[in-house]
């Protein structure tokens, strides 16, 4: 794709973007030290972190819905582009936007279905075993970056549908 992703998102959402990004990276950061430090102390005969599960756990959500949204927006998500390599830029763009607009449909319906079953099992009393966490602390950060993933997918697919049109046919090409 040769055009501009970034020009679709904007500044004011791309800046929140770049900080659950970076959230992310914190976490993993934080998640590679903790796990550092518990070898290092268990070679000196100490007992293993308690709850480094429920960090690992906590870190890969974030890295994994703080981080997409991000990818989204600056097209830094898996393209496979082996049948489409050989198209026009602008027969791309449509299938970019098409792509695009089903990611919403699958990332809200992922997001509801995550949702319902933190809930349920929330409600049914359920906790993580080292720290006692309810599974509402790893459902509601997922369920946030999906949304806004969502978000960001519907803004580019409706950016890429007008960019399209826009930019080739008020030059007068057609096709």
């Amino acid at each position: 794709m040769n055009y501009d992703w970034q020009g679709y998102i904007g500044r004011p959402l791309n800046t929140p973007l770049r900080w659950m990004a970076d959230i992310a990276a914190f976490a993993l950061v934080f998640l590679m030290s903790m796990v550092i430090a518990d070898i290092v102390i268990r070679s000196f005969g100490f007992r293993s972190f308690d709850g480094l599960i429920e960090v690992a756990s906590l870190t890969v959500l974030l890295c994994g819905f703080f981080g997409m949204p991000r990818c989204f927006a600056i097209n830094e998500h898996i393209i496979i582009d082996l049948f489409t390599q050989k198209n026009r830029p602008r027969t791309n763009q449509i299938i970019d936007s098409f792509w695009l607009f089903i990611c919403v449909f699958f990332l809200l319906a992922v997001t509801y279905s995550m949702l319902l079953d933190g809930i349920e099992i929330h409600e049914a009393g359920e906790r993580t075993e080292g720290w006692g966490w309810s599974p509402l602390v790893f459902v509601l950060p997922a369920v946030a970056g999906a949304i806004i993933a969502a978000l960001v997918c519907l803004i580019a697919s409706v950016n890429a549908w007008r960019l399209r049109w826009s930019k080739y046919y008020e030059a007068g090409e057609s096709g």
